[in-house]
């Protein structure tokens, strides 16, 4: 063997040599991904008193209790007054007005299809992601959690406490057991099944909401102290769901992954003062129920509607303790791309949150001043005030009027309500009231006229911002129904869902109401990905329907139909062609007076 040869042998086994080395450490690197998990676990209408840590004397919750021993606690952390568009700000990042979403039904809960969502970013970034749980994001095809950016979910049935319903990755799944229990079994399974690769877990549970209910001998624990029945229960399900959070905690340590991972706890909204067969809470209730004092409740923008419970537990990085600056909802997305090291990600629109991540550090001064905008969760218009599932259609969106909305907007130092709900503070009068929260945290002297000035350039900044929304055409906007997503036959288009109404129509939660009179029309928006021949049924709780005709049509192809008797109504068979378009119902005639107070879905399949 020649020297050259020798030489040539000896630098390829060195090279070979190094290059083994490097991708052992490049292995060792990817098997111990120093990443950590993310757990987001969220209550629902849980006020931020609403846990015995905060003092709350006549409600045990132990584990929520050892979570804020060893957490970081936000005492200003803002969220939406009400669930949708609370959850909207999580997912995108961004106010929920310019989501799509505004308000919690009658289709005003979809979050707009290009919209980037936090699911979304951890795959991206080589999560596994779950969600467990209330959604309440849209519940159409595109818009399911599935759809969005979640590997698997677990989309529990809204407030279906027992016996729980749910779909799972989008097969419906019935249990004789409760959904707060079910929902931690799903993640724990899912925590367990990928312990070996980062995972972002999304476990959402219903309790405190309405309707209010909780395993018996729960119940019976809090009647046992003498607590009235409705107040009892609104005890059991915290207790309830914190012997559950308890379960979910206790499966990181099992598994051997509470010290990489980020455990995040937050409610959506403030708490609600009564429930709807169990009554209302007494004075003295609603007082033990938020020993701080904070004015307001759920669906107001007074401080106890928009103020939640923040923590933050990562063992060995983040030292417990108290963080006073104001963060919110809407900061939540941009924080954990930071943790997990993710600074060049990409989202389809402009965020309106900031990362305070120094604030986990308790790097205090890093960041200037925040500022927020609230917004009651549903638009006012016109003689349609109070109607908050009307369809806000171009003709509806001319007629929103800034003066009408009730909005706010508050810093560090102080908080602007414009038409605000007096009720929590019955002696403070005016449309406009400023509040200065470093001297006065529960919001009891108006300063409107001391500081005119402020006042002024306050609305000025409020209006300005919300004309921005009202002239954005994605704020209210309607979901857009797939057709054929995903190579699905039936499609199931809820009649709440339309993008406009005429005649005397009235649009409510679940269904569309109040088909009596020639002219009463719906429109909806329809993205046809399988174009073909579908028949089309419409479904109704009203039966006695005979002489009632219908047109349906779609871009300018239509069908005419008489009604018989009957819940179900096979109104005929249409050509869809490809791409967007307009799907519309009309009545024609009305030959017997016969009336549909509630139509509840528009049911397509394709031949």
């Amino acid at each position: 063997m020649t020297d050259t040869k020798k030489i040539f042998r000896i630098a390829l086994l060195g090279f070979l040599i190094l290059f083994l080395s490097l991708e052992e450490v490049l292995s060792q690197n990817r098997s111990s991904d120093s990443r950590p998990n993310i757990l987001l676990i969220q209550t629902d209408d849980m006020g931020y008193d609403d846990i015995s840590f905060n003092g709350r004397n006549d409600l045990e919750t132990p584990h929520l209790d050892q979570l804020a021993s060893q957490s970081i606690r936000f005492t200003d952390f803002t969220v939406a007054s009400v669930c949708a568009p609370s959850r909207a700000m999580l997912l995108t990042g961004r106010h929920f007005l310019k989501t799509g979403v505004a308000g919690v039904h009658g289709g005003h809960d979809f979050v707009n299809l290009d919209e980037t969502l936090l699911p979304e970013l951890f795959k991206r970034a080589g999560y596994s992601t779950g969600l467990f749980g209330k959604w309440h994001s849209g519940k159409t095809d595109g818009y399911f959690p599935w759809d969005r950016g979640f590997d698997e979910a677990y989309m529990a049935k809204l407030y279906q406490y027992f016996p729980s319903e749910g779909r799972y990755n989008d097969s419906l799944i019935v249990q004789q057991r409760w959904s707060t229990e079910v929902i931690t079994d799903y993640g724990i399974d899912f925590i367990k099944r990928h312990k070996d690769k980062p995972f972002f877990a999304y476990v959402s549970y219903f309790d405190p909401h309405g309707l209010w209910r909780a395993p018996e001998e729960r119940v019976k624990k809090y009647l046992d102290k003498g607590l009235a029945k409705g107040y009892a229960t609104l005890c059991a399900m915290m207790d309830w769901a914190d012997e559950n959070i308890g379960r979910l905690l206790k499966s990181l340590d099992e598994e051997g992954l509470a010290d990489n991972t980020v455990v995040i706890f937050m409610s959506d909204n403030g708490p609600q003062r009564s429930d709807r067969i169990l009554g209302v809470l007494t004075e003295d209730e609603w007082a033990q129920r938020n020993p701080s004092g904070f004015p307001g409740w759920k669906a107001t923008n007074w401080a106890n509607g928009i103020k939640s419970p923040l923590f933050f537990r990562w063992p060995g990085h983040y030292k417990p303790g108290y963080v006073q600056r104001l963060v919110d909802m809407t900061d939540i997305l941009p924080t954990l791309m930071d943790i997990i090291g993710e600074h060049n990600y990409k989202t389809n629109k402009p965020l309106d949150g900031r990362s305070f991540k120094p604030y986990l550090s308790y790097d205090l001064q890093a960041l200037p001043e925040r500022k927020i905008y609230l917004a009651k969760w549903f638009v006012q218009v016109g003689d349609k005030k109070g109607e908050s599932y009307l369809p806000i259609s171009p003709d509806v969106r001319s007629q929103i009027k800034f003066d009408d909305q009730t909005l706010a907007i508050r810093n560090e130092h102080y908080a602007l309500l414009m038409n605000p709900n007096h009720q929590p503070r019955p002696d403070i009068k005016g449309n406009y009231l400023l509040f200065d929260l470093k001297a006065d945290s529960l919001q009891t002297v108006n300063l409107a006229s001391e500081y005119p000035d402020k006042v002024d350039n306050m609305i000025k900044d409020l209006k300005g911002w919300y004309s921005d929304i009202v002239h954005n055409q994605k704020s209210f906007q309607a979901p857009w129904f797939q057709i054929g997503w995903k190579g699905k036959r039936v499609v199931e288009i809820p009649a709440y869902g339309t993008n406009q109404i005429y005649g005397g129509l009235i649009n409510h939660d679940h269904f569309l109401g109040n088909w009596k009179n020639p002219g009463d029309k719906a429109d909806y928006q329809l993205n046809v990905i399988q174009p073909g021949k579908y028949s089309i049924e419409i479904e109704t709780t009203d039966s006695a329907l005979a002489g009632m005709q219908f047109l349906v049509s779609y871009n300018g192809k239509s069908i005419k139909k008489v009604l018989a008797n009957g819940t179900t109504h096979e109104i005929g068979k249409l050509n869809f062609g490809k791409g967007l378009g307009k799907f519309t119902i009309e009545l024609l005639k009305n030959e017997n007076g016969a009336l549909i107070t509630r139509m509840v879905e528009i049911k397509l399949t394709k031949i």
